[in-house]
């Protein structure tokens, strides 16, 4: 398995167990992410809401599956419904919106990495081997 696969895979399943958690913990509209501090100039670094986090979860099966599979076309199609997500959170921040719980920088940033991970992940080289 190449180093981009590994990639993809730990990438979109830190992010499953990150919706799971959000969607198991989310009583109300917004929950507020595991990363709170009140140290950083804009708060929490993620929010989702229980559609969010389910959203979230069903991208990053996703991409686990681009992952196993190791084929361009599931992982480019993850990456871009990641990329997508990106750009909602991006303009949810921007207008000072809600929708799926996404209102912090930090979730357009994630999903934004995601995406790369995701879309680029699978075009990294495997191992040679010298002889």
């Amino acid at each position: 398995m190449t180093p981009g696969r590994r990639l993809v895979i730990v990438a979109n399943g830190v992010a499953l167990a990150v919706g799971l958690w959000f969607a198991a913990r989310a009583g109300g509209r917004i929950m507020l992410g595991p990363a709170r501090t009140d140290d950083l100039p804009y708060g929490d670094l993620l929010t989702l809401s229980r559609p969010g986090a389910l959203l979230w979860s069903a991208l990053a099966v996703a991409g686990v599956a681009a992952g196993v599979s190791g084929r361009l076309r599931v992982a480019f199609a993850a990456g871009a419904a990641w990329a997508g997500l990106a750009v909602i959170a991006f303009v949810q921040v921007a207008v000072d919106g809600a929708l799926f719980g996404m209102s912090r920088p930090g979730g357009s940033a994630a999903a934004l990495a995601l995406a790369l991970a995701t879309g680029l992940g699978l075009l990294t080289p495997g191992r040679t081997t010298r002889s």
